[in-house]
């Protein structure tokens, strides 16, 4: 027992003082960081994230969108993103408080943040380094036996409480004798009618996106609508055509289920243009630049095009005839 206390001790003490509490990356016009203010906790307890950017003159740093579950950690609390006071330069920081539900040591990844340089229109991608955190279990005596906290107790059930359920019972009782007595005798042919071939998940897709292009949302200031409407066009297309519930998932969820055999790599670059800039307009609040709002919609019409599933020709002609009405 001394053997393992002992053992127990040394290895937290080493993960102790090896752990930095932050990481820090920089490029030669930005610095990035991340950092939390313990590298140990209990299970369920909650630690404080950082995120920290230093920007450089006319350029523009946008944060990483963090899901709410990642790599055994959840997000509790999230905090906007402000302005450290008295900085120079500025630095601009965001907290999270995050816990974590399974024991063991755990890595907080890296976390990208893309810098645009706003008068070369040129973007790079920098990202913090990995942080290590140990989730500790709390201690239990196995030696003493499991017992309740209270003894159970008998709740009394009067007829007063059972009588309405009764009566609503018999009452649909007598409902259901009166409806069978009623059309007992009665003999009626459905007729039903073929179902109406459903117009294919391409089709209703590219259709979507032409009346995206025609409403000219981002050439009216509504640049948001216009990324968010061209997104679930494209995630609705990938729920019917591979069966994926991309409406529920995060971008980096839904590319990861495509793997590398479903698609090409071509075609996956294009979707995650297009849904990470939509995620960025959506929660960073970017304001994309004409040639980027274009290059959207190209991608999503090319990824539909180059996905649509081929069909044999009883299928197409079956189509044909729904297009044609």
């Amino acid at each position: 027992m001394l053997e393992k206390v002992i053992k127990s001790f040394f290895i937290s003490a080493v993960f102790v003082f090896s752990q930095p509490y932050g990481s820090v990356a920089a490029s030669a016009e930005s610095v990035v960081s991340s950092k939390v203010d313990t590298n140990q906790i209990r299970i369920g307890e909650q630690f404080n994230l950082e995120l920290n950017a230093i920007a450089r003159p006319n350029m523009e740093i946008i944060f990483p969108v963090l899901p709410d579950t990642f790599n055994h950690f959840e997000i509790v609390k999230r905090g906007k993103i402000d302005t450290v006071p008295n900085s120079n330069p500025p630095v601009l920081r965001q907290q999270f408080a995050v816990t974590a539900f399974d024991s063991g040591f755990f890595v907080l990844p890296p976390f990208p943040f893309l810098v645009r340089d706003i008068k070369n229109s040129t973007s790079d991608t920098i990202t913090t380094e990995a942080l290590l955190m140990g989730i500790r279990t709390i201690p239990v005596d196995t030696t003493k036996e499991i017992k309740d906290i209270k003894p159970l107790m008998s709740v009394p059930y009067p007829w007063r409480e059972k009588l309405p359920y009764i009566i609503g019972s018999l009452l649909l009782l007598a409902g259901l004798i009166y409806v069978a007595y009623r059309y007992s005798n009665r003999k009626k042919v459905i007729v039903v009618a073929p179902p109406k071939p459903k117009t294919p998940a391409h089709t209703r897709a590219l259709k979507m996106l032409k009346e995206i292009e025609e409403q000219k949302l981002w050439q009216n200031g509504f640049a948001k609508k216009y990324h968010i409407s061209v997104s679930d066009t494209v995630r609705g297309y990938i729920e019917e055509r591979f069966d994926i519930r991309a409406m529920e998932q995060t971008t980096d969820e839904t590319l990861k289920l495509f793997g590398n055999n479903i698609i090409h790599e071509t075609q996956k670059e294009k979707l995650k243009y297009l849904l990470q800039l939509a995620d960025m307009v959506k929660f960073a609040k970017v304001e994309p630049i004409a040639p980027e709002n274009e290059q959207s919609i190209a991608n999503a019409y090319d990824f539909i095009n180059s996905t649509i599933p081929q069909v044999t020709s009883k299928e197409e002609t079956v189509v044909g005839k729904e297009e044609k009405s």
